[in-house]
């Protein structure tokens, strides 16, 4: 969005409410007039004040007063301009904000470009107000009138709008809510492989705020340059990639191709377009099976007993030979343990296309009638009771731990971090069924079925170096884990 104002202030950017300059309309010319949209965005005040009628634009009016009405076919009129604006989405050059100081306050948000009017000398105004902060702005060209003094001017790059790779998917739809709770905006990608679009109205309802949203895949660079040009991104939280074991030793060209070669095009369009900073969403199995646990950072990875895992080693090491390359990018590694739970409203949770190859999701369709019974895949392994041990944390407490990454890495330069998170308790399969059993109140019926290949006996997280670091703790116990996931799967019924 394209944005024109008048300001008394040219350091505080105090705004005259209804006054436009008759320089205007040369400025727009040299404003990219090539490229300007058509739509002018003003104030009643303004709006009423223009000498003529804009040709060849769509004006929306903004006003307070429901009897106001205009009389000109290529105008509308919006009695609340904040709805309108976050039910309309806008490329960068396709609305102008013009006049009136109050309407650019609520329009800021979604403007990257700007036309800023500065008077000179004294000027009386009946109402004014605080409109924008100009150490956002950065000046592109600046031209003198007597009265006034026109910048055109480009918003520098926030790190509060952050492009999330797997939005829609369980751990992305989750810390898109909590990036949006923590006052970021969102720019989301996903192919809906594994996750449902009414995701998206899912996270509006939780938050009351929409993301900008691109169906696409990660390996399109065309439309990876489309979505970087269109929005002001600051930083990438990439969770887009293919989660299964088991499914990867069947299809190993699959997930290197969708895992690695998709985070190689998007290294790329980041390098490209100037964007330095991303958090990646890793996992405890590149620890391999030689390492004794519980797992901690500084123990060599490598030697995975599958395609997945192997996958997350080469895309870690790729980022950490970009931060010793490049000393201006920044990556922040969290290894994943094992999340489990749903957001505490029952609207957001693990509901993945097919047959669940996670164990939760399992248990939640036995638990609907939707499976006959639960698979535990091996009761001879070599722990308390023959079942796999894996360190299980609470999806939302893994979502808020990627905020904190993001401000980790947000001031730095050329660094490279690896966190583990987990709650660094394991619990058994059996340990999951019978606790899912008890705050739910239900019966999970179960079989002993033979070992998945590339699944580990047993393993789980020192992630004392995420709490001191990171100043983060897991708050949700294992029953509130659970007691979420049954909340979630009876809402979906």
């Amino acid at each position: 969005m394209l944005t024109i104002s008048i300001a008394m202030d040219e350091n505080k950017g105090i705004g005259i409410k209804g006054r436009l300059p008759w320089h205007l309309k040369e400025e727009l010319k040299l404003f990219k007039s090539n490229t300007v949209g058509k739509t002018i965005l003003m104030g009643q005040t303004t709006y009423d004040g223009l000498p003529r009628k804009l040709k060849d634009r769509h004006t929306v009016v903004c006003s307070i007063d429901p009897e106001y009405k205009v009389d000109d076919p290529d105008a509308e009129v919006t009695y609340d301009l904040m709805k309108f604006l976050n039910e309309k989405e806008f490329s960068d050059d396709e609305v102008i904000v013009c006049g009136g100081a109050s309407i650019y306050r609520q329009a800021y948000p979604f403007c990257h470009k700007a036309l800023i009017s500065f008077v000179k000398g004294d000027y009386e105004v009946d109402t004014h107000f605080d409109v924008f902060d100009m150490n956002d702005w950065e000046v592109v060209k600046e031209v003198e009138y007597e009265d006034f003094i026109y910048r055109e001017m480009n918003r520098k790059r926030s790190s509060k709008r952050i492009f999330v790779t797997g939005c829609c998917g369980y751990i992305g739809s989750h810390t898109t809510v909590e990036l949006l709770n923590d006052g970021y905006d969102v720019v989301g990608l996903d192919n809906f492989s594994n996750s449902q679009p009414e995701v998206l109205d899912k996270i509006t309802r939780i938050t009351g705020k929409k993301i900008r949203f691109y169906e696409g895949n990660m390996l399109d660079r065309e439309l990876l340059e489309k979505i970087f040009d269109e929005n002001d991104i600051g930083a990438v939280i990439d969770f887009a990639a293919y989660k299964a074991v088991g499914d990867s030793v069947r299809k190993p060209v699959e997930y290197y191709t969708n895992n690695v070669s998709s985070v190689l095009v998007l290294l790329s369009v980041m390098k490209e377009k100037n964007v330095r900073s991303i958090v990646f969403s890793s996992s405890a199995t590149v620890y391999g099976e030689n390492n004794p646990i519980p797992y901690v950072e500084t123990m060599p990875i490598g030697g995975t007993t599958n395609p997945y895992g192997t996958s997350k080693v080469f895309v870690e090491q790729i980022l950490k030979d970009l931060c010793f390359a490049d000393k201006s990018f920044n990556a922040c590694i969290l290894r994943y343990f094992n999340p489990i739970g749903a957001h505490e409203s029952g609207l957001l949770g693990e509901n993945p296309n097919g047959v669940p190859a996670n164990l939760m999701p399992y248990i939640d369709k036995v638990a609907l009638g939707k499976l006959e019974r639960l698979n535990i895949f091996g009761d001879d392994y070599p722990t308390k009771d023959g079942t796999g041990v894996r360190d299980y944390i609470h999806v939302v407490d893994l979502a808020k731990v990627h905020i904190k990454g993001l401000k980790k890495i947000e001031h730095k330069k050329g660094s490279y971090y690896v966190y583990n998170i987990g709650t660094g308790v394991g619990y058994s399969v059996l340990d999951i069924v019978r606790a899912y059993e008890k705050v739910n109140d239900i019966t999970i019926p179960y079989v002993i079925a033979p070992r998945r290949p590339g699944d580990l006996p047993e393993y789980y997280a020192d992630s004392s170096k995420a709490q001191k670091e990171l100043n983060w703790h897991t708050e949700k116990t294992l029953e509130d884990m659970c007691r979420d996931c049954y909340r979630f799967v009876l809402n979906c019924k």
